[in-house]
C-alpha cells in the first residue's frame, strides 16, 4: 500500500464471509474511486471458512487492500476497532462485509457530510431486509437506547458510516459496545446525523446476530448509563 496520505478509509470486520469479499471489494472500488484517494481495510475476526484466502487473492490484484488477521473470534467491536486504529484516511468509512450494506449510497451520505457540517453520519437502514424476529428485536434495543441514552439515531446497529478522523482515532471498543458508538461520540461533542440508506438481502452466508448478542448489548447498554450518569458527562 503506498505511504502517501489517502482521503478514506474503508473497512469491514469479517467473520465467515467467505463468497461475498470479492464482491465486496470491487463494489467499494467502484464507488471510492470516484470520490477520492483511499484504502480499503479488512479485518478478519477469527473465520473458520475460506474468508482469509479470499481476501488475500483480493489483495495480490489490489495493493491498496489492507488485510488484519486477529487469529481467533473477539467479536465485532473488537474487530472495528482494530479497523479504526489502522486507517490513515481524512474520512474513515465503515461497513458491513456481507453486502447488505450498498456503497453506492457513499457518495450522497458524503454531500450530505460536509452541507451539514457533521462530524459522524449513520445509515438507516430505514426498509431492512431482515427475518421479523430481527427486526423486533431491533425495534425494543431502539426504544430502551431512546430510553436511556438519546443516541440521536434510528438505527444504531446500521455499520455503514462515515466518520472523520479525529472522532474515531481514540475509541475504545469491546463487547458489543459498537452498538453505542454514536452516542459516544455525541457525548465527546461531535456533531452526528444520519441518512436513509438502501439495505439488501444477504445472497450468501448466514447473519451472525442472535439473542446472546442481544443480552449482551442491553447489558452494555447499562454500563455506559451507568458511567455517563455517575462520571459527571454532559
Amino acid at each position: 500500500m503506498s505511504k502517501k496520505s489517502v482521503e478514506f478509509t474503508v473497512f469491514a470486520p469479517v467473520y465467515n464471509e467467505e463468497g461475498n469479499l470479492k464482491n465486496l471489494y470491487t463494489e467499494v472500488s467502484k464507488v471510492l474511486k470516484k470520490m477520492g484517494s483511499w484504502e480499503m481495510i479488512l479485518v478478519n475476526d477469527g473465520s473458520t471458512d475460506g474468508s482469509l484466502e479470499e481476501m488475500l487473492e483480493v489483495q495480490k490484484k489490489h495493493k491498496n487492500l489492507k488485510i488484519i488477521d486477529l487469529k481467533r473470534n473477539y467479536g465485532q467491536a473488537v474487530a472495528m476497532d482494530a479497523g479504526f486504529r489502522c486507517s490513515k484516511g481524512e474520512y474513515v468509512i465503515s461497513l458491513d462485509a456481507d453486502l447488505q450494506n450498498d456503497p453506492a449510497d457513499l457518495p450522497a451520505m458524503l454531500t450530505k457530510m460536509k452541507d451539514e457540517n457533521l462530524d459522524v453520519i449513520a445509515g438507516w437502514r430505514q426498509k431492512r431486509k431482515d427475518p421479523m424476529w430481527m427486526l423486533v428485536i431491533t425495534k425494543t434495543a431502539r426504544f430502551l437506547r431512546m430510553l436511556f441514552i438519546n443516541d440521536g439515531v434510528h438505527d444504531s446497529g446500521c455499520t455503514l458510516r462515515i466518520y472523520k478522523k479525529e472522532y474515531v482515532k481514540d475509541l475504545e471498543l469491546w463487547g458489543e459496545m459498537h452498538r453505542y458508538i454514536m452516542a459516544t461520540l455525541r457525548w465527546q461533542g461531535a456533531k452526528t446525523g444520519e441518512m436513509v440508506v438502501n439495505h439488501r438481502a444477504r445472497t450468501v452466508g448466514k447473519s451472525k446476530y442472535n439473542w446472546k448478542k442481544s443480552i449482551k448489548g442491553l447489558v452494555d447498554l447499562f454500563y455506559i448509563w451507568f458511567w455517563r450518569k455517575y462520571s459527571n458527562r454532559p
